[in-house]
């Protein structure tokens, strides 16, 4: 075989078959239970740089891979090789880069009805433990626990499905379709208090955008407040949608600024 070329799907399903009869016939290959020495994987790492994996490729790695749970000794060993890598100066490909919807969906598809298990909640158990600063009443996002209390009579499945029919089922700041999503959408109150439930209170979001207003909430309060008080901006999604881009570079060039001044 030439050097560089590649086996036609004939030859690779013969030479196949060959090696079924040869191991059916008690054929024992030789490297059984053999470590390659460290020089030996540098080389075949060397070899292998920069070629693609084929999708039907990487398909059967993660098919392989499917419920295979790592040791303590793997994690520990692929967390080391990780630190050496950053410390030698490596750059992750993916830095500063975003999942696409399609992306995300996959993700939120893949974790549908996944539980952590006993050493898993043991884990987060002892990392509240480690980090007590950052947990409930010290948690620099602390709201009073406001999460924990009750939701009013009125909030319904019904009526969250008029806020959505009235918001045309489209997230009201990315402009993504509830038939896009991976479940319903989400009806978020403006101004982060759960027993108003007004209708002008409340906007429809998908769960990217939602998980976005944790933060920064005064600023998303005044953008939502403005985008529920223009007739225009909530009848037209591609007008709101440039208005909440421009809204939220002048937010960061003001931050710049504030930053700057300090």
């Amino acid at each position: 075989m030439v050097k560089g070329g590649h086996f036609t799907e004939e030859q690779k399903q013969k030479l196949r078959d060959e090696w079924k009869i040869k191991y059916a016939n008690g054929y024992v290959n030789p490297t059984k239970g053999l470590s390659r020495t460290e020089e030996t994987r540098r080389k075949i790492s060397l070899g292998r740089a920069g070629k693609p994996l084929s999708q039907k490729h990487k398909d059967a790695l993660s098919e392989s891979h499917k419920g295979k749970i790592r040791s303590e000794a793997a994690r520990q060993k692929q967390g080391e090789t990780l630190r050496q890598k950053y410390a030698n100066g490596y750059v992750n490909p993916r830095q500063g880069k975003h999942n696409t919807e399609e992306h995300r969906r996959k993700l939120i598809l893949s974790n549908l009805g996944r539980h952590p298990n006993e050493e898993t909640k043991r884990k987060i158990g002892l990392a509240n433990k480690l980090w007590p600063h950052l947990s409930g009443e010290k948690h620099y996002n602390w709201m009073g626990g406001i999460s924990f209390e009750p939701y009013p009579l009125g909030w319904t499945r019904t009526f969250k499905e008029q806020i959505r029919q009235r918001d045309g089922y489209r997230c009201q700041l990315c402009g993504v379709l509830e038939e896009d999503c991976v479940g319903s959408l989400h009806v978020h109150h403006i101004d982060y208090d759960k027993a108003n439930i007004r209708p002008e209170n409340l906007i429809s979001l998908c769960h990217s955008c939602h998980s976005k207003t944790i933060y920064n909430r005064l600023w998303w309060k005044e953008l939502f407040s403005r985008i529920m008080a223009s007739p225009f901006l909530k009848a037209d999604y591609l007008l709101r949608k440039f208005y909440v881009q421009k809204w939220i570079c002048s937010f960061i060039a003001s931050r710049r600024e504030v930053l700057r001044g300090e």
